[in-house]
């Protein structure tokens, strides 16, 4: 029988000089302790958080190939949280109405509004205008964006129940986007 030549190889972990076969000219390391020792010991780190920009070694996640590593962003579910809310805050945020939210609260809470609407419910009897049920909201007729100058007026409001007001317009998920609005208030 003839004897097959060994190849000579050094230990990644060690340095340590070691012979295989041919057919395990992949092998890498001279024993299992040294390949288990750099697995656990001698990493080097391959990725860094794109949030706190922590360096660290993470392990490729064998279900989805070594590639995974290279996909993953953040070191924890916290960083990437917090990335992904700072990601979404302002203007990136699909809801942004332009920076007008602090405007429409200090408007729809302030004393001057309800006030208006308690009027504007009497001059109606807290009846519908539309049907003659029970008024249960106060809308503008003309929107607050077109004439910032109606916005307390009793002719631009009128008394509606929830049915009726949500066949209105600007209601029932047909909201206009309203960015003109803060230049007004702002110029007034």
């Amino acid at each position: 029988m003839k004897k097959v030549p060994y190849i000579h190889k050094t230990c990644a972990y060690c340095g340590k000089a070691f012979e295989v076969r041919p057919s395990l000219d992949r092998v890498k390391f001279c024993s299992r302790d040294c390949y288990w020792k750099n697995m656990t010991f001698s990493r080097e780190p391959n990725f860094t958080c794109a949030y706190c920009g922590k360096t660290m070694w993470k392990q490729p996640c064998f279900a989805y190939g070594s590639r995974a590593v290279k996909k993953q962003k953040y070191c924890s579910d916290a960083c990437w949280h917090k990335a992904s809310s700072e990601q979404r805050r302002g203007e990136n945020n699909p809801a942004w109405k332009g920076g007008l939210t602090l405007v429409y609260k200090y408007i729809h809470n302030s004393h001057a509004t309800k006030e208006w609407a308690r009027q504007v419910m009497e001059r109606a009897s807290y009846k519908c205008e539309e049907c003659g049920s029970e008024a249960e909201h106060v809308h503008h007729i003309r929107s607050v964006e077109e004439l910032i100058t109606l916005l307390y007026s009793l002719d631009n409001g009128k008394a509606l129940c929830t049915e009726c007001h949500a066949k209105q317009p600007n209601h029932n998920g047909n909201f206009i986007r309203r960015p003109q609005l803060k230049e007004k208030l702002t110029v007034s």
